[in-house]
């Protein structure tokens, strides 16, 4: 997780194609020397934690001086409508936050969450509480601007929110909150709040509500690949070394470290970032490595109401166990429910690997379930990964998933098959099994 600090402005810096089909025995060259490998329905094993975490990220302001005003929250929770909030009481913030209105400050905390069996919950309310406000003077120190023993603003009605929970995932909710939503009128010596700019810059249009994002990723180190078989980054043209995936979003990236590239591709194109490995943490021989990292250069109310823009990655082989040197995986969103009656999309991968986890050949697109009223079947569309940046890929693959299994309510996999043309990048089988990413 990464750990939880302010900091200011600076830290933004850190069907007309030729195709063969292959017979339904697996083997063959598809029609271009390459060897299908033999097919049979194998799944991954997803192994993730019992516990899931919610990170609740603020973004303030631009430009601090003395006189700036300061907002103290000492209370982050979440309900669903009744009693039930998240965290307990005794799971409450153990320090307050600070959070400098108009300097360009991030501030995070985190939190975990119980299942008690289930597979997933929604949480649908924030009623957040402005504990106190302050003035920062000039040497730095703070005095009060509202009484110290009561809040200085609650909302009439708390917030609407869609925070999608996940065992073993981290869910991130980002809060704007800036001096032009929250101010202290000397004049009249009372809290304004404008309701409607913070609904303006805090809520997702497509779900009018405060929306939550995976913020934890699955890395494919797909650096083995030619390169004219990996996508190129926007900025640089450089061929992709690695690719990204929460069942939220999809980025790539070249390199580590601050010279770096990486690129969210999906929900929304944000083409300058950086992404880093977690630093080596404890004595000699002792040692463990912290997490993965990434961070998005745009703070602005498009990107941060529909993704997180900073998180976590770690690589698949950490959390998934394939079978077979073909493997498929699926990715739940954060727009999911708990009813099978629903049509659900999740992001859908087939790819080859072998045993250090070097990707030699990977298909990318979107699985559909309860596609025609039968919960237990769906339909598939894949693409290659060098046309991920592509807005009208001109090579796919569709088939169907059936077979599915559930989990409370929830599929935890299946079978897929190919019923379309195959081009001739396509080296797998046209079958085989899949797991969703979830515990």
């Amino acid at each position: 997780m990464v750990a939880s600090k302010m900091f200011r402005k600076n830290w933004l810096l850190m069907a007309g194609l030729s195709v063969a089909v292959v017979g339904c025995g697996g083997g063959g060259d598809n029609g271009g020397g390459v060897i299908i490998p033999p097919e049979n329905r194998s799944r991954p094993t997803v192994s993730l934690g019992e516990k899931g975490v919610v990170q609740t990220v603020f973004l303030s302001g631009s430009g601090r001086a003395a006189g700036s005003q300061v907002a103290e929250i000492n209370i982050i929770r979440f309900g669903n409508g009744g009693a039930d909030f998240i965290p307990s009481a005794d799971n409450a913030l153990n320090q307050g936050i600070r959070i400098a209105l108009d300097g360009f400050t991030l501030n995070q905390r985190t939190f975990g969450v119980d299942f008690n069996g289930s597979s997933g919950m929604t949480f649908t309310q924030f009623p957040m509480e402005i504990a106190r406000m302050y003035v920062e003077q000039g040497d730095g120190s703070v005095s009060p601007l509202t009484p110290e023993d009561t809040n200085a603003y609650v909302p009439p009605v708390p917030f609407d929110t869609k925070l999608r929970v996940l065992p073993g995932r981290v869910s991130t909710l980002t809060v704007r909150l800036n001096d032009q939503i929250l101010a202290y009128s000397n004049a009249t010596s009372s809290v304004i709040f404008n309701s409607d700019l913070f609904i303006a810059q805090n809520y997702d249009r497509n779900q009018n509500a405060m929306a939550s994002q995976f913020s934890d990723y699955l890395s494919f180190d797909i650096s083995h690949m030619a390169a004219n078989q990996r996508p190129p980054l926007s900025n640089s043209g450089s061929p992709a070394e690695r690719v990204f995936y929460s069942g939220d979003g999809i980025a790539m990236s070249v390199g580590m470290g601050q010279s770096s590239e990486f690129e969210l591709l999906d929900p929304v194109n944000i083409r300058g970032g950086k992404v880093s490995l977690g630093p080596v943490i404890g004595p000699n021989g002792n040692t463990v490595q912290g997490s993965n990292v990434f961070i998005l250069d745009d703070s602005g109310p498009n990107a941060t109401s529909v993704t997180s823009i900073i998180g976590t990655w770690k690589n698949f082989e950490k959390a998934v166990q394939v079978r077979d040197t073909v493997s498929a995986l699926a990715f739940p969103s954060s727009r999911e429910t708990d009813s099978t009656s629903d049509m659900e999309e999740q992001q859908f991968l087939v790819f080859s690997s072998d045993g250090t986890g070097n990707v030699s050949n990977m298909w990318q697109g979107q699985v559909f379930y309860n596609t025609a009223g039968d919960p237990t079947r769906g339909t598939f569309r894949l693409f290659p990964i060098r046309t991920i940046t592509d807005a009208i890929p001109t090579e796919e693959v569709s088939g169907t998933v059936s077979n599915l299994t559930f989990r409370n309510g929830v599929v935890t996999g299946g079978d897929w098959d190919v019923t379309s043309a195959t081009p001739g990048g396509w080296t797998f089988p046209l079958l085989g099994g899949f797991s969703v990413y979830r515990r």
